[in-house]
């Protein structure tokens, strides 16, 4: 799991040096509705992801428009998703392998799981 979350952030390193680029103009920098709280689903102006845009405004009550913080929130969130990956992933093998009665396998499920954790991370 320490590899996952190393190489995870190795990986995304610079992105922390990145300004607003794209879509993150109109969504973040020009949308005056994440400059507050409440209601949450202002922000999300229609689009049907009023918990995404929440965080943003959270993310913007803390530390306003600067780009890193909104790229270290988001790392955070892949990363978890990488390790919920892994540990779903050993789970489910496990289980497959017990009930086909292969025992000694521990090992192939856990670099299975891990080297798929490592490609999305």
């Amino acid at each position: 799991m320490a590899l996952i979350l190393g190489l995870g952030f190795l990986a995304y390193l610079p992105s922390f040096d990145g300004v607003f680029v794209f879509d993150d103009l109109q969504w973040i920098v020009d949308n005056d509705d994440l400059h507050r709280l409440w209601p949450p689903w202002a922000a999300a102006r229609g689009t049907l992801r009023p918990l995404l845009f929440f965080t943003l405004a959270i993310n913007h009550a803390i530390s306003g428009l600067a780009p890193w913080s909104y790229h270290l929130v988001n790392l955070g969130i892949h990363l978890t998703t990488a390790l919920l990956l892994f540990g779903s992933l050993r789970r489910l093998l496990r289980t497959w392998h017990s009930s086909s009665h292969r025992h000694g396998q521990g090992s192939v499920e856990q670099s299975i799981a891990g080297a798929t954790a490592l490609l999305w991370a």
